[in-house]
């Protein structure tokens, strides 16, 4: 689901199959659903004007009105909303400059407009909304999304332009493979058409006739051949694109870019493979092809040469390449994280209605449950909230600071480890809720004061970050972290390996706070615990739905494109198997067949094979 204003349908080609695009989200509470959608849950019949209830997280249900129905979005969107809701936010209210990083905005500008001159525009903007010096904003094309950007709170996992450019040069290189095997497999029989040539020269062809003929026979055949390779690419594109989660289709057009460009391709690998058999066999004398000798001069031997080296050189480099990536990915899926994300599940998050700990107390019964643990944040997701600051000793950097919420038990749910200190127990609980209670009543440095006695956890890189020694039993003041320190975690990471570790803070809560549940499961009768959970989630929340996820999937999709990676290349790999048997076939018969005629007349005079 995706909160958009109304604005959305003027800037994004969300084209309505029911429903008017310019009121369709006027109302409160209105939905537009995809075709998908619609056919799943109302086949065979028009869904707008139906109503659906949202199950409550608490209090009441929310009612919703379909108000449209719009195209199923295109796979090469860097998005995919199945529901968009209306936002009918106060726009009156003031707007710090906070809230331009946390809901992307999408601007249409005009086909002339410089994005250089428009960001210099931006200064009374800053100014109206209190930015601090280092922060700025910068533009981001739209089609530049998928292939160039890695930022936090992405809609979907993204690609890297560096895959292009990986799966460009190997696909080039296998190319390069195929054209030397083509020259020495056509070199290798070019013993079986040296008569013909003879007798063609003897009858008055000249070497350009030759050439041409010769070159007219591999164009005819470089033809046939891109004919059945398109007609395969055809046939085998749907299985492909399930092995690669992709929608990938060829040009519908035969005047479209990619057609022409194919075409300039294929002539030109044509003329480049072709060129150097057609010259070598055209030279050669009537007098010694007649007689089955091919002459092989100081520069074809060289060329020969130099072929075989760039072949294996080649193969050489893509051999390496292979053992690059199947090493990253291994790291990918085998690094540790500073966490054990076996067995964890998460049931996603929730207003508890102060039954959480009973709840979890429940849960702890059951022998097939280790711990439980209510946090704000999850393996996988973002953290949500976090603040800023200017770094005190490089005051034109600045530090950014992320926090979690979690109970007594996170950590040891977690398995995560103590660098320094200690971990949450029920009297710090206690404490950081007096000091809440406190801190309501409390106004200026009384309210710092209680803020900086809270007690925290921090990780390895917010001790680096700050600069802190022996930092347990300090009490931090700073603009954006207060409390008072009484351990260090260990890093872990929070997100993809893509990112690097951030500075988090660890802070005590009690249920109240809301939040998601992470269960740790023994691993024994795994399902049947998970059977359990769900019953006793229906005992204490009926109604409402149990939604749930395991942590080690969730952390697999955030690596959906180097899986994606993984199978490409491994296809690659195979085609670059198939293209080297050939050319290593073609320079094993090479030396017989240049010099079967000359061997048989050594033994015929000599009469032994040595």
């Amino acid at each position: 689901m995706y909160t958009i204003d109304q604005g959305a349908f003027n800037v994004f080609s969300f084209p309505l199959v029911s429903g008017n695009p310019h009121t369709a989200l006027k109302e409160p509470n209105s939905f537009v659903i995809s075709e998908k959608l619609a056919k799943t849950y109302f086949p065979g019949k028009n869904p707008v004007g139906e109503v659906l209830q949202k199950p409550p997280s608490s209090g009441e249900p929310v009612t919703y009105r379909i108000t449209g129905v719009m195209k199923d979005i295109p796979a090469q969107s860097h998005f995919h909303p199945d529901i968009l809701t209306s936002d009918h936010a106060d726009r009156n209210e003031p707007l710090r400059w906070e809230a331009y990083t946390s809901t992307p905005l999408y601007l249409r500008i005009h086909e002339n407009s410089s994005i250089a001159t428009l960001e210099k525009k931006l200064g009374s903007l800053y100014r109206k909304y209190h930015f601090p010096k280092d922060v700025s904003i910068r533009f981001q094309p739209l089609t530049a999304i998928h292939l160039h950007s890695n930022l936090e709170g992405e809609f979907e996992a993204n690609s890297d332009i560096r895959y292009v450019y990986i799966f460009s040069i190997t696909a080039l290189f296998i190319l390069v493979i195929a054209c030397i095997n083509f020259v020495n497999l056509s070199t290798a029989r070019s013993l079986h058409r040296a008569r013909e040539v003879g007798v063609r020269k003897v009858l008055g062809a000249n070497r350009g006739q030759l050439i041409l003929q010769l070159l007219g026979e591999s164009a005819i055949l470089f033809g046939l051949a891109s004919v059945m390779g398109i007609t395969l690419v055809q046939i085998l594109l749907p299985g492909f694109n399930h092995l690669v989660g992709r929608e990938l289709a060829l040009p519908t057009s035969s005047f479209s870019p990619i057609s022409f460009l194919t075409l300039a391709l294929i002539t030109c690998i044509c003329l480049v493979a072709s060129a150097y058999p057609a010259i070598y066999l055209s030279g050669q004398q009537p007098v010694f092809v007649l007689k089955g000798i091919l002459k092989t001069t100081t520069l074809n031997a060289r060329m020969r040469k130099v072929l075989v080296v760039i072949q294996f050189a080649v193969s050489g480099v893509l051999i390496m390449a292979t053992f690059v990536v199947y090493h990253q990915l291994y790291f990918i899926s085998n690094k540790r994280l500073g966490f054990n994300k076996e067995q964890l599940v998460v049931i996603k998050n929730q207003s508890w209605e102060h039954k959480g700990n009973s709840f979890k107390q429940e849960l702890l019964r059951n022998t097939g449950i280790v711990n439980a643990t209510f946090n704000s944040w999850h393996p996988g997701k973002d953290f949500g909230a976090r603040a800023s600051m200017d770094n005190p000793a490089q005051p034109d950097q600045e530090l950014t600071f992320y926090f979690m919420d979690v109970d007594t038990d996170y950590l040891k749910t977690m398995q995560m480890e103590l660098a320094a200190g200690q971990d949450f127990d029920a009297k710090l609980a206690n404490e950081s809720a007096r000091l809440d209670s406190m801190q309501e009543k409390a106004r200026g440095k009384e309210w710092a004061r209680i803020l900086s006695e809270k007690p925290i956890i921090i990780n390895q890189t917010t001790v680096k970050q700050l600069g802190l020694r022996n930092p347990v039993g300090q009490q931090l003041a700073m603009p954006a972290i207060q409390g008072k320190v009484i351990g260090v975690v260990k890093d872990f990471n929070s997100q993809s390996l893509h990112h690097q570790i951030p500075a988090v803070i660890i802070r005590v809560r009690g249920e109240g706070h809301g939040g998601s549940m992470v269960i740790r499961l023994r691993p024994e009768n795994g399902q049947a615990t998970l059977m359990h959970v769900e019953k006793v989630w229906k005992s204490f929340f009926p109604g409402r739905p149990f939604e749930f996820s395991f942590v080690d999937q969730s952390l697999e999709r955030l690596y959906q494109s180097e899986q994606r990676l993984r199978a490409k290349y491994s296809a690659l790999c195979r085609s670059w198997h198939r293209h080297c048997l050939p050319g290593t076939f073609g320079l094993a018969t090479l030396p017989p067949n240049c010099e079967s005629e000359k061997s048989a007349s050594a033994k015929c005079f000599r009469g032994f094979p040595w």
